[in-house]
């Protein structure tokens, strides 16, 4: 994995985090705002926000019922560590519930978006309070100490899963880049007998995704294949400690493909790896395309340093490449042909495949 990518991606993300643990409060509200504005834009964080967004939990009803109850904190401790009768006009909180670490990133995304709804400071305290489960009294401190506790637990905590999870894309990235370097350089007489005589007892394309799985398990990866999900079954699911999946699909291009027929396997395959993710509750997966001609694909993908991925429903599939395909030695071979894919071409092969399976289910 080359390092210096990894380092520039966290760069950007200290610096944007950074604003908020030096804002103070006056312009807190401010910089929260414009760092998770950032965020959501993000090409690729913006996936792992709009994954936070979906991940379940009594947390999204009762940061809700905080912003609108005029709760003290002292009394909203009372009802839910202590667990005090409540009296019949104050609502039925429930405190803090997250029991994973998803849970918990989730319900610090959703604190930060309050104090730009309420940015009051006796509401800070009762953040303080639901985050962390003890009683601040918000007479007895500053104005400004009483953000500490939020940066200290929402802020760092959020960013904390956020750095986490671009290392874990990166990680992935890197092993297939690492693959597809080891299979074009070195290995195309292998491949080529692999996807032509069968491998782990699999046929052509899915020989070829067999000979991914080892590679990936070779380089000590963890992964496990699970049963098929609502929408198929992946070639891959890495699943780390903390039980989280990472989804990795193939696709073989024949040789002599038309541009409709380039477009269309592409475009099955992004789809597939979207759905996958939607099965599997995941906000990035990735798609590696063998290609078995001399021929150059030029697609209009998002890119992200060396990365390209393209978004579907609030999800980025990473795209890579693996050309297996034996070609001549560049003094004997002509100029590869070219075939553009333009984003349009992708979007509707993928709207066109999605109204088919609906029509089927009907």
């Amino acid at each position: 994995m080359d390092q210096q990518l990894l380092q520039r991606t966290r760069y950007v993300l200290q610096t944007r985090f950074r604003k908020i643990q030096t804002a103070r409060v006056g312009n807190f509200e401010l910089v929260v705002k414009q760092v998770l504005e950032w965020l959501q834009n993000h090409l690729v964080i913006g996936a792992v926000i709009h994954y936070l967004d979906q991940v379940p939990g009594e947390h999204h009803e009762e940061i809700q019922l905080l912003l609108n109850s005029g709760m003290n904190g002292s009394r909203y401790y009372h009802l839910t560590v202590k667990r005090g009768p409540k009296q019949e006009d104050e609502p039925s909180f429930h405190g803090y519930t997250a029991t994973t670490f998803e849970q918990h990133a989730s319900a610090c995304l959703q604190i930060l978006r309050a104090t730009v709804q309420k940015p009051d400071v006796a509401f800070y305290a009762l953040l303080d309070v639901y985050l962390s489960q003890e009683d601040y009294d918000g007479h007895k401190n500053s104005a400004n100490d009483l953000i500490e506790p939020l940066k200290d637990m929402a802020v760092h905590d959020l960013y904390e899963y956020i750095d986490e999870h671009l290392d874990g894309i990166n990680a992935v990235n890197g092993l297939l880049n690492k693959y597809k370097q080891r299979v074009e350089w070195f290995q195309q007489e292998q491949i080529q007998q692999i996807m032509n005589q069968g491998y782990g007892g699999k046929q052509g394309e899915r020989a070829l995704a067999m000979h991914l799985q080892q590679y990936i398990f070779d380089q000590g990866v963890e992964f496990v294949v699970e049963p098929a999900s609502v929408s198929g079954e992946a070639d891959l699911l890495l699943r780390d400690g903390s039980g989280q999946y990472t989804i990795i699909d193939a696709k073989l291009i024949k040789p002599n493909p038309s541009q409709s027929e380039i477009t269309r396997k592409i475009a099955e395959g992004l789809n597939q790896v979207a759905r996958y993710c939607n099965d599997y509750n995941q906000p990035v997966g990735f798609l590696a395309v063998f290609i078995n001609d001399d021929i150059s694909i030029l697609v209009d993908f998002d890119q992200s340093d060396v990365f390209r991925f393209f978004k579907i429903g609030g999800h980025v599939i990473y795209y890579i490449e693996i050309n297996i395909s034996q070609r001549a030695s560049a003094s004997k071979s002509k100029k590869a042909k070219q075939i553009h894919i333009t984003r349009d071409m992708l979007s509707e092969e993928i709207q066109q495949e999605n109204k088919d399976n609906a029509d089927t289910t009907l």
